[in-house]
């Protein structure tokens, strides 16, 4: 049997020896730069979370949760396309998790691409299917990308699901109010604002709405009530269409 030379054989031992070191210290200061990163973004300071994060990626290029959180840091300072790089190097790492999707998704929808952020968003539901509160989250998100993909049918759906199983979620009442106007559903977006200032009487966003439900549906009386309780609430405009 041919036998490798034993000279050959310790460089190879000393080499993956030595690397098994050189790893561990990349780990361990990725791991460092990871936990600054997360110290400073709880500071509110975004600059120096992004750097501590970029580092912490830098030193361990498959560390999941650096990535994701670099993607975070980026999309609250408004870099939306840099965090799209961040989050999708994330999802390939952190397979089993939904947030790198879930924040994936709110990229797309800031840069106004509600396709794409809707199959981000639906990969997110899929991750997070034991995770009812987060679901339910992700759900809200979906109905918000139907929305701006004018697929309000869709985002009525799936609102409608969510305020029957939280009759009191006051922005997922609001969120289908708004998907039902503008699928120009006016006596079932009335219904729902009725439910929404009910439990919120000073959402003066929700009268006004009702507002210009109620004329759509040429109620003009109700318009009228309507916009004075705006008007009570301190909108100008609206007392002059109360009167």
């Amino acid at each position: 049997m041919h036998r490798k030379p034993l000279f050959f054989v310790t460089v190879l031992f000393l080499s993956l020896t030595l690397a098994i070191p050189q790893a561990s210290a990349g780990r361990a200061a990725a791991k460092k730069a990871y936990n600054k990163g997360v110290k400073l973004a709880n500071q509110s300071d975004l600059d120096g979370a992004v750097n501590a994060f970029a580092k912490a990626v830098r030193e361990d290029r498959k560390y999941g949760q650096a990535w994701r959180d670099l993607g975070m840091a980026l999309r609250m300072k408004g870099q939306h396309v840099e965090a799209l790089a961040a989050y999708k190097q994330a999802t390939k790492l952190s397979k089993k998790s939904h947030t790198a999707f879930l924040g994936l998704g709110r990229c797309y929808l800031a840069l106004r691409m509600p396709t794409k952020a809707i199959a981000a968003f639906e990969a997110a539901e899929k991750k997070a299917k034991r995770k009812p509160k987060a679901v339910a989250e992700i759900q809200k998100y979906i109905a918000k990308a139907a929305v701006e993909a004018k697929d309000y049918e869709r985002a009525v759906k799936i609102l409608k699901k969510i305020t029957k199983k939280n009759k009191t979620d006051q922005s997922a009442l609001s969120s289908l109010a708004d998907a039902q106007s503008k699928a120009k559903r006016w006596g079932g977006a009335v219904i729902t604002l009725k439910k929404l200032t009910k439990l919120n009487p000073s959402n003066k966003s929700a009268w006004l709405l009702m507002a210009q439900c109620h004329t759509q549906l040429n109620d003009a009386q109700s318009a009228k009530d309507a916009y004075q309780s705006a008007c009570d609430l301190g909108d100008r405009k609206a007392c002059l269409r109360a009167r």
